[in-house]
């Protein structure tokens, strides 16, 4: 039976949270949350969240990372790059913590990688400027790299 076939294969390939590799991320994502929630409480809307494939059950259990959104007030920084880039500072301070090894800029988050057994897990930060109608936002996107220098930012329903 296909059908059956295909959803053994799922399920062999999902994320397991009740792995030890996921149940210490998971930890560290914690740890981010309160930490993040400390350092930028007068400037965000609510606590730090979750999103994206591990919290709907869509994970791959060899390759998977947990993302938390930064949900900021619509007056909280003069632009989406002053807060991206306060955000990045504020991690960037973490290294050498928490078992935090490196931050990394990307695209549209940031990328918090910790040594975990001897393995390198990430954790993806989404900072996001809301708009006044608290229904959308604003992700920075930085588009630096070999034959681009420049930032931009888009709209989001984070």
């Amino acid at each position: 039976n296909t059908d059956a076939y295909l959803n053994d294969l799922a399920d062999q390939i999902r994320l397991d949270k009740n792995s030890p590799q996921f149940r210490v991320l998971d930890l560290k994502a914690e740890l981010l949350i309160d930490l993040l929630a400390k350092r930028f409480l007068s400037e965000l809307i609510s606590k730090p969240t979750r999103l994206g494939s591990t919290e709907r059950g869509t994970a791959l259990n060899r390759k998977f990372d947990i993302d938390i959104a930064l949900k900021f007030k619509p007056r909280s920084f003069t632009s989406t790059e002053s807060m991206y880039f306060d955000v990045l500072d504020f991690l960037e301070s973490q290294v050498g913590e928490h078992s935090i090894v490196s931050v990394r800029d990307q695209r549209k988050s940031i990328g918090v990688i910790f040594d975990i057994g001897g393995n390198e897990e990430r954790i993806d930060i989404v900072p996001c400027k809301i708009t006044k109608g608290l229904t959308s936002g604003y992700l920075f996107v930085n588009e630096q790299g070999i034959l681009s220098n420049s930032y931009s930012f888009t709209k989001t329903n984070i």
